[in-house]
Formats: structure tokens, C-alpha cells, sequence
């Protein structure tokens, strides 16, 4: 998109002098300060906009009701600015799919958001990705496990601990095979249901 020259790519970031914020500047973008927290910042972000790319991160807070104001915040301000669509990098919200059954607090809070763009009419795509390659460096980094011929990535898992009959009533992509289900609890990572 920087290369194409057909949109000025403006990149919004809380602190313009760190070192990615520069690498941006000198691939062309423009980089403004501003925080998901401050409404007048999104909307000085977005001025003139066409679109925009939304990512909200649930790990800087821990809260979901704290991501999902910062998603209604850049909604409200796209739709109140015209702009034509967003992407959002959204997930499941895991609580509504499962009618309260579970709860998944970094899922249903982009869950939330994106209900909400699309309730107020805003053009919106959501990219579900479960984790960016980024992950692979940080918190998943792959550790060569013991018996020196595979690799584990890191410790970062959810477990979900409820009794077998209870997972049966998930919507098909949340349910996981019996065969890879253990009597009292099952890991979700990601996506993928996995052997405990």
C-alpha cells in the first residue's frame, strides 16, 4: 500500500518516537500520536480518511469492557467521519456462540465490536486471525522440547475445564473431536482444540 501511491497510509501510535513508529515514517507512512482512549486523538487520526485498519489489543489492559469502548470509540467516529470501510482484526465472541456457556474474554470483546460496527452501519470487514507470526516471537516462541526432535510453542494456552457433555452443544467450529477430548477438561489454542 505504501509502495502504490494511491492512499497516504497514516499510522496512529501512542508514542511517535519509538523505533517502529520510525520504520513507518521512513517507509512513507505518516505517523500520528494518538491512544484508542481519546476520542479527539481518533478523530484528528482519521480525519480525511478513507479507511482504516483497527487493531484493539485486549493484552494492554486486560479488559474486555476497556477494548470494547476503544472499538466503539473508532466506530463511532468512522461513521460520524464517512469513512467508506475498516478492517478490523475482530475475533468470535465465544460467550454469545455458546448462549453463556463460555467465556472468552479476548474473543467476545472483539466479538462485541464487531457486532457493534456492524449494528450503527459502519462498513466494516473482520480479519479473524488467532494469532499474528509476531506471537512466534514473544509469548509462543518455539522451545526445542525435551526429547530434542520437536519444538513446543512456549507455555501460552487457555484451558477450558468442564465435563465432556458440556462441550457438545458449542457451534461446530468450537466443538472438538471426542477423540481429542479428555473426560474432565480440554486446551483451546487458538483455534485448535488439543490432547491435555
Amino acid at each position: 500500500m505504501l509502495e502504490g501511491k494511491k492512499y497516504v497510509v497514516r499510522a496512529l501510535t501512542r508514542d511517535v518516537t519509538r523505533p517502529k513508529a520510525q520504520v513507518l515514517r521512513d517507509l512513507g507512512a505518516e505517523v500520528v500520536e494518538g491512544d484508542l482512549n481519546d476520542k479527539a486523538s481518533v478523530e484528528a487520526a482519521l480525519k480525511g480518511a478513507y479507511g482504516a485498519f483497527l487493531v484493539t489489543n485486549f493484552w494492554d489492559h486486560f479488559s474486555k469492557e476497556k477494548e470494547v469502548c476503544q472499538g466503539e470509540v473508532v466506530a463511532d467516529v468512522a461513521k460520524s467521519q464517512g469513512l467508506k470501510h475498516v478492517v478490523y482484526s475482530g475475533l468470535e465472541n465465544v460467550k454469545r456462540l455458546t448462549n453463556g456457556k463460555l467465556e472468552v474474554l479476548h474473543f467476545d470483546g472483539k466479538g462485541e465490536v464487531e457486532e457493534y460496527f456492524w449494528s450503527i452501519g459502519v462498513p466494516m470487514t473482520s480479519v479473524r486471525v488467532a494469532a499474528y507470526f509476531e506471537n512466534f516471537l514473544g509469548p509462543l516462541k518455539p522451545v526445542k522440547a525435551s526429547d530434542g526432535d520437536y519444538y513446543t510453542l512456549g507455555t501460552w494456552r487457555v484451558v477450558v475445564k468442564l465435563p465432556r457433555h458440556q462441550l457438545s452443544p458449542c457451534p461446530a467450529p468450537y466443538s472438538p473431536p471426542s477423540s481429542l477430548c479428555m473426560p474432565s477438561e480440554c486446551s483451546l489454542c487458538g483455534w485448535l482444540w488439543v490432547k491435555c
